[in-house]
């Protein structure tokens, strides 16, 4: 296709429960009950640690340990594990090697607004779990409330709450009609419903339109079914390109990392509006839904997916290039950043009105 990149020159959510907040730690034990915060002594006879209003529980039943043992609490770290996101602090109950002779009840606490709209977390939701030797297994919880798991475990070790590392298109662009976003660089973003496009119409598309610089260009995008595909790009009154086949970006229910290759011909029409074609061409597209990253922008810090989209395409005009478009989508939210083409840096949201909600600075 031919490239857009000329008209734009340059373009941590804590997952962690604060130490802070672990403030107010009851604890019942049938020998010792006045044990210190973060420390309890459990015996034969069981017992039970508790942080505030039992965001965090550790039930230890009675003859699951044959003499004292003292157990301690603290903030740990999460190993990564492929195919699940976190979505919630981890925690570390040492002695990480003590065995139960009885399955003991664990109570975790996990965020909700990091868990993907489209996973269930009644049935989807699982613990990470990490032994003494560092090796780790993902355990199926026995009960999920609004924001606790409950687990059972005969080891203690390090546990976290994860979730099926999934993202929808639907959800990753919302394309409400009349959102608007303004980056750094004075780039804006306008999204549009119509069903009156040129060489599209009379099939309902979200035009999106960047403008900057007393210029135009964009996409015509399609979000039915959760989905979000590409449909083509035009370039201000200068001409539209119009794929054969919708190149598909984001499934309803795409897994992270994940890369896609797709092969459409288009239809270029020259200038805007007209018709019939003027031009054809064969574009040869990769998706990459990269990564998950915590991006700070002048609107706020965002739990984003990394998207790229490369191209590489030919016109019978004739004509050979290469377009790229990196975006950094917010679930719920849309582009917090973006970088066409070959600009050193990504353009970073300043503000956004999306579904009529103010973001940042707008």
């Amino acid at each position: 296709m031919q490239s857009i990149d000329r008209r734009i020159a340059a373009t941590s959510l804590a997952l962690a429960l604060p130490i802070a907040s672990l403030l107010t730690l009851s604890c019942t034990n049938s020998e010792r009950p006045d044990a210190p915060r973060f420390r309890v002594t459990i015996g034969s006879g069981g017992g039970q640690l508790t942080v505030g209003n039992g965001s965090v529980q550790l039930t230890v039943p009675p003859g699951a340990l044959e003499g004292d043992r003292t157990i301690n609490l603290a903030l740990g770290r999460f190993t990564a594990i492929e195919g699940w996101n976190p979505v919630g602090a981890a925690y570390e109950f040492a002695p990480t090697d003590l065995l139960f002779a009885l399955p003991t009840e664990l109570i975790l606490p996990f965020l909700p607004g990091q868990v993907s709209p489209i996973v269930d977390p009644g049935t989807e939701l699982r613990i990470g779990w990490r032994d003494a030797a560092g090796a780790v297994a993902i355990l199926t919880p026995s009960f999920v409330d609004s924001n606790r798991v409950t687990v059972t475990a005969l080891r203690l070790g390090t546990f976290w709450t994860i979730a099926p590392d999934v993202v929808s298109g639907g959800a990753l662009f919302p394309l409400n009609d009349t959102d608007h976003y303004r980056f750094e660089s004075g780039l804006e973003l306008t999204i549009a419903r119509t069903a009156t496009e040129p060489n599209l119409q009379p099939r309902s598309v979200v035009k999106a339109t960047f403008a900057g610089d007393g210029a135009s260009f964009g996409l015509y995008l399609d979000d039915s079914n959760e989905q979000l595909h590409a449909l083509g790009e035009f370039d201000g009154a200068e001409y539209q390109e119009i794929l054969g086949a919708a190149v598909l970006w984001v499934d309803s229910r795409n897994a992270v990392p994940m890369t896609r290759r797709s092969v459409s011909t288009f239809d270029g029409f020259a200038p805007y509006g007209t018709s019939p074609a003027t031009y054809q061409g064969v574009a040869d597209t990769t998706v990459t839904l990269a990564e998950r990253v915590s991006l700070t922008t002048p609107a706020g810090v965002f739990p984003a997916v990394r998207i790229t989209i490369a191209s590489r395409f030919t016109t019978t005009q004739p004509q050979t290039g290469d377009r790229f478009l990196e975006l950094w989508l917010a679930e719920r939210v849309g582009p917090v950043a973006i970088r066409i083409g070959n600009a050193a840096q990504p353009d970073l949201l300043v503000g956004a009105t999306v579904a009529g909600l103010p973001i940042g600075g707008s």
